[in-house]
């Protein structure tokens, strides 16, 4: 029997493996989340503080399809890996594509800061006017 190299089975890397379990992982979580935000009732947002649901509410449609191409261009492009289909590369691109304009929204409509984020930033603010009056050591 001849010994041809098209005949033989390739046996992919672990590397392979173990990125593509991460980003099933990953882009699964992920492909969740945005699914309990696309399509989250009145009743589930109730849950939230008003500044968040307003926030959430306040957010454009577009950032809804970004958010899911990222997210299922992922988690399409992970499975695609570990089947060894070069449409991997497609889907990890739109993914790419979807996150990248999915960022702009904290641009164009930034978070509110949360009550942590504000006591951090007064104490930072605090630490600097101390500094700047000369009560430092």
């Amino acid at each position: 029997m001849p010994d041809n190299q098209f005949l033989q089975r390739r046996v992919a890397p672990w590397s392979l493996w173990a990125v593509g379990i991460m980003a099933l992982l990953w882009n699964g979580m992920g492909t969740f989340l945005w699914a309990s935000t696309a399509f989250a009732t009145e009743t589930a947002l109730a849950e939230l503080p008003a500044e968040h649901r307003a926030y959430v509410n306040s957010l454009p449609f577009w950032n809804t399809i970004t958010w899911g191409m990222g997210v299922l261009g992922g988690l399409a492009g992970a499975i695609l890996l570990l089947l060894h289909n070069k449409l991997a590369i497609r889907a990890f691109a739109l993914s790419l594509l979807g996150t990248i304009t999915n960022q702009l929204v904290y641009v164009t409509n930034p978070p509110p800061l949360s009550r942590a984020s504000e006591r951090a930033q007064r104490a930072r603010f605090s630490m600097v006017a101390w500094r700047e009056t000369g009560e430092a050591a």
